[in-house]
């Protein structure tokens, strides 16, 4: 079949842009970490790129000055091509990509999802991870973090649907080791949206899971213009999960505080940073509140629902919860459950659980984590019970396990 220009042009223009990053690295002399060098390696292999012995040089530099691994899964031989005084030579570069030893995932590491709600402690575990066993993590989504200016990464190298993610996580100045067996890679699924309708927030099992697969690529295009687009990757490619549960109420105020660090003067001087901006923002998002109207909501749960602050959000952290748990049944893999206050009360303990069950040393060190406020004070003694009430109904059994101790103690 014949190639279509607009793929022909987007080849070419990618080439350029891995030659135009080639020189610049090299005239400067930067140290490449390995991850760049595997991922750059790569690229160049699939769209021919010659690499010029100086910056050759430094690829096998960002190999040769990574920490020490036992690699016990075999690895591709990814033939570059390597220009010394003018004359190309075809060179295998070993290392550049692992391949697993599970024929359901050829081209890298098995993706480790990190389901966790937003504002429940997702960066945190990202760099507790990265910093505590120095290997890369991932994301599904692009433009975020300290980097927001960069196309993505596939974490698959020149893999088939290498595009539709996950992607490396691009930390500046850190250089960490490709894992060989699991990387873990944040995703915050479906369902969270702020300020939105319930078409949008109320998820089936399907699209949920489907959510949970699903990101932003970020990428160049035709005019050289950084872009991004909705990208799905394959459930096969997933092998564990890591479920972290906040404190419901706490989640929910640390929501606001998001809302309220992304808002302008004018909505932050309208809603300050305290109880009483939080209530606010409760009673205007509850006065332009579609949910109880639907038809998924009985008149029972209403009734419970309606003198609840900020209802569609704990709506929400309870609906996202029990579909993650029937996420992992359906994808029929191990789960790594984290209950937020674990970081404060046994951090030590709870890092080394998930190093094991992720298969990474632990061979660094990681900054105390930060306790964050508690905020039940927020919520009356009288809602707190109303929200126990709605918990026990609408929770699974299995998100009622893990949340159970959170509304009784309130």
């Amino acid at each position: 079949m014949k190639e279509s220009s607009t793929s022909t042009t987007n080849k070419k223009k990618t080439k350029a842009l891995l030659q135009r990053y080639q020189l610049r690295t090299a005239s400067k002399q930067d140290v490449l970490t390995f991850p760049q060098a595997i991922a750059w390696a790569a690229a160049a292999a699939a769209f021919g790129v010659v690499v010029t012995a100086t910056f050759a040089s430094q690829i096998i530099r960002s190999y040769a000055l990574r920490p020490i691994v036992d690699h016990s899964t075999p690895m591709i031989r990814a033939p570059i091509l390597i220009q010394v005084n003018d004359e190309t030579s075809e060179q295998s570069v070993s290392d550049l990509q692992t391949v697993a030893t599970d024929d359901s995932n050829k081209y890298g590491p098995a993706v480790a999802l990190l389901l966790s709600f937003p504002n429940s402690g997702t960066s945190y575990t990202l760099h507790m991870v990265r910093e505590a066993s120095n290997h890369t993590t991932a994301t599904n989504y692009a433009l975020e973090g300290e980097i927001k200016d960069e196309p993505s990464i596939p974490i698959y190298g020149n893999a088939p649907s290498a595009e539709n993610g996950p992607f490396m996580e691009l930390i500046p100045n850190v250089s960490t080791i490709f894992p060989s067996k699991y990387i873990l890679t944040k995703t915050h699924c479906g369902g969270f949206c702020v300020d939105c309708r319930p078409v949008d927030y109320i998820e089936t099992p399907h699209s949920f899971t489907t959510s949970c697969l699903t990101g932003l690529r970020a990428f160049y295009d035709d005019k050289g213009k950084l872009t991004t687009e909705i990208v799905t990757y394959d459930k096969v490619n997933v092998q564990k999960a890591v479920h972290v549960v906040r404190h419901p109420l706490d989640n929910i105020v640390a929501r606001f505080h998001l809302e309220f660090n992304r808002g302008s003067e004018h909505w932050q001087a309208a809603h300050p940073y305290n109880r009483t901006g939080f209530r606010k923002w409760c009673h205007s998002n509850d006065k332009q509140s579609r949910l109880l109207q639907q038809r998924y909501i009985d008149k029972d749960l209403s009734i419970l629902l309606r003198d609840i602050p900020c209802h569609e959000e704990l709506f929400r952290y309870i609906q996202w919860h029990n579909l993650a748990f029937l996420t992992t049944q359906e994808l029929n893999i191990p789960v790594h459950m984290i209950r937020y206050q674990d970081y404060s009360t046994r951090h030590e303990e709870m890092m080394l659980g998930l190093l094991e069950f992720l298969e990474l040393p632990n061979t660094g060190k990681v900054e105390p984590f930060q306790k964050g406020k508690e905020y039940r004070g927020y919520f009356t003694k009288a809602e707190r019970a109303i929200i126990l009430r709605f918990a026990q109904e609408y929770a699974s059994p299995q998100t009622w396990e893990y949340i159970k101790e959170y509304c009784i103690s309130d």
